[in-house]
């Protein structure tokens, strides 16, 4: 397919960029949500052409809890959508109508509005035929490729389901048929096969313990869709958000350890093993480490509307007034908590923490001068500074950063003694054949030196560290450690 490019920014609801007049029942009238959409370009539906290619920031999608976006997009000719990650719930509604959702790490900055793109699903790739970039995509399987030309999973449920109607009886002896046939196939065929696949050997899943947009999400995509070209099987990077990230890494820990179901790990994963005394995993023993990832030093950000404009006058206004300033977290215990927590302790400060489901939602609440402050990783809030909707006060490293030169450390800033990088890595489950773990963390090194990674890592404010299995086994039982001293010589609680 070949289409113009309309772009859009990060973090975007897309109920929003259809009016609400566009807005008409595809489905049964039932269904169709009673919220009101309003639009951001009233005249955008008149502007797309059949054809056409959207192209959107990270998170595109976020909040389009109903298929009335995906299916108005549809409706009006768009042929693709295009972002370095999506909302789960947009992906879900663009697959239901049969929209090509594609995933390309960097593919918004690659982009301007009018530029003609070039996408092929079957042989995996995107280009922009104005500048010439091009990026590979995980090619789509014939399947797969029918079933979007077809209408999406709601048109193919539809079909079947009035298949059954008309041929019961005869579909009935079929359908048994098929399942003896493929019962002969699990028993007989099975072992065989297995014994000849090499790892991996079927799809993987890449679980991202947090929501979609935040940092843990967008290295996570970038790696997954690079080992996706490494390996030419698709990775699928999940979001399971909850507890502070603890669902999705209980979810790994009992899935099948046969190195089809990763995990990232942050230091928000040591810092709950520090504090939280009954989570649903054991850290010491749950999972096999594979290999670091990266490291960064994250950013103290306060909303527009707060009078400061660094460290020293908000921590004077803090003072002023007890308890009358609050901050944002990704839930108790996650690492924007201890961060905010460390830094109260050491500078003597009252201030209301406000825990959230996910980071990214209190990032908007950030921006929308709902919250004072808060203290996220640099891939997360070097955007919004450098946007304009935060002001960025401070870094949390031993030393300035080469994305944010201006900002200075909290350490320099009038809180000595205050160091905190945060990092990332990929676990498996425990019980993984060694040979997998050893397979998994050479390709893993390998991407994680590729220039588009270094590239995009920088990029982002962070920068790739590449381990062993052994190192990295190192690190976390230092880290873990580490937090409960400074837990227990701090007084940090999480209730």
């Amino acid at each position: 397919m070949q289409g113009r490019a309309w772009t859009f920014g990060r973090n975007i609801n897309t109920d929003l960029i259809f009016p609400k007049m566009w807005f008409r029942p595809t489905y049964e009238p039932g269904e169709m949500a009673s919220h009101i959409m309003v639009g951001i370009d009233e005249e955008f539906p008149s502007k797309v052409k059949r054809g056409d290619i959207i192209v959107g920031g990270l998170n595109f999608g976020c909040g389009s809890s109903r298929e009335e976006a995906a299916a108005c997009m549809k409706e009006a000719g768009i042929a693709a959508v295009v972002a370095p990650s999506f909302g789960r719930l947009f992906t879900r509604n663009c697959i239901n109508v049969g929209l090509p959702v594609v995933a390309s790490p960097g593919i918004d900055e690659q982009v301007k509005e009018g530029d003609e793109v070039e996408i092929d699903l079957a042989k995996g790739f995107i280009r922009n035929l104005r500048s010439g970039y091009e990026a590979r995509l995980p090619p789509m399987a014939p399947e797969s490729l029918k079933l979007i030309q077809d209408g999406g999973i709601a048109n193919y449920t539809r079909r079947v389901l009035a298949e059954r109607r008309r041929t019961a009886g005869a579909l009935r002896g079929s359908m048994t048929r098929k399942f003896f046939g493929l019962v002969f196939c699990a028993f007989v065929l099975a072992p065989v096969c297995m014994a000849q696949a090499q790892y991996p050997s079927k799809r993987v899943t890449l679980i991202v313990p947090f929501g979609a947009g935040g940092s843990n999400d967008i290295l996570a995509r970038a790696i997954g869709q690079k080992l996706s070209e490494t390996w030419q099987v698709p990775v699928i990077v999940e979001n399971v958000a909850g507890a502070s990230g603890s669902l999705g890494a209980a979810r790994v820990a009992k899935s099948e350890a046969d190195g089809h179901t990763l995990l990232i790990v942050s230091s928000t994963y040591t810092i709950n093993s520090a504090v939280q005394p009954n989570l649903p995993f054991d850290p010491k023993t749950s999972f096999a480490a594979v290999s670091m990832l990266g490291k960064a030093p994250m950013m103290l950000a306060v909303s527009k509307q707060l009078p400061v404009k660094n460290t020293q006058e908000l921590l004077e206004l803090a003072r002023s007034k007890p308890g009358g300033l609050n901050y944002g977290s990704a839930g108790l215990g996650s690492v924007n908590h201890m961060s905010m927590e460390l830094l109260k302790s050491l500078a003597h400060l009252d201030i209301k923490h406000v825990p959230y489901r996910a980071g990214n939602v209190a990032v908007n609440d950030l921006v929308g001068n709902h919250l004072d402050m808060f203290i996220g990783s640099l891939p997360q809030m070097v955007e919004l500074v450098r946007a304009g909707t935060a002001t960025g006060l401070a870094i949390t490293g031993t030393e300035r950063s080469a994305t944010v030169p201006d900002l200075p450390t909290l350490a320099e800033s009038g809180v000595p003694g205050y160091e905190l990088e945060q990092w990332w890595g990929i676990v498996v489950p425990a019980g993984t054949p060694s040979s997998v773990v050893t397979a998994l963390n050479a390709d893993l090194n390998k991407v994680l030196v590729a220039p588009e990674i270094t590239t995009f890592m920088n990029r982002e404010g962070a920068h790739p560290t590449p381990s062993s299995p052994e190192a990295f086994e190192r690190h976390l039982a230092a880290e873990l450690a580490r937090w409960k001293q400074v837990v227990k010589s701090t007084g940090i609680k999480v209730e």
